[in-house]
């Protein structure tokens, strides 16, 4: 998912966007940063970057219980998902304080039930790491609709 993030906010930014691997070819940057910062962190993080903002991109598989291939077991209903959250937060590294934060789940399902006899045909899904990078991409693609010139 990093890398879709940051083609996607690379098109929007421009050369403007520079990531953390990059940052730390010169600078003194923690190994990980937190997803939720606070002020002192956000401080510590300009003093060290000499960056004006920070976006913070994190994606969680919530279930992955419908797997790739579904097969209906022939034991009545069944209901399974794939499921992912990506959250987007962007930070003022001047003010400390967050300028934009977004979420957006993604949700596929595959079910069926007794009534569908005779349906052995498998259902494919998208990985819940599949629709995870797809709806980071929608989300981004958000900013670059709504942004301020």
């Amino acid at each position: 998912m990093y890398s879709a993030s940051y083609v996607e906010f690379k098109k929007i930014l421009g050369d403007s966007l520079i990531d953390m691997n990059t940052l730390r070819l010169n600078k003194i940057i923690a190994p990980k940063i937190e997803f939720n910062l606070n002020r002192a962190k956000l401080a510590k993080i300009k003093q060290n970057t000499g960056c004006d903002f920070l976006i913070n991109v994190r994606g969680t598989v919530i279930s992955n219980g419908a797997g790739s291939i579904s097969f209906d077991s022939g034991n009545g209903n069944y209901n399974t998902s794939n499921e992912s959250s990506v959250n987007i937060i962007i930070y003022d590294l001047n003010t400390n304080e967050i300028i934009s934060s977004s979420q957006v789940t993604a949700k596929v399902t595959s079910e069926n039930s007794h009534f569908d006899n005779g349906n052995v045909i498998p259902s494919i899904n998208s990985s819940a790491e599949t629709i995870m990078v797809k709806a980071a991409k929608n989300l981004i693609k958000k900013y670059n609709k709504n942004r301020l010139d």
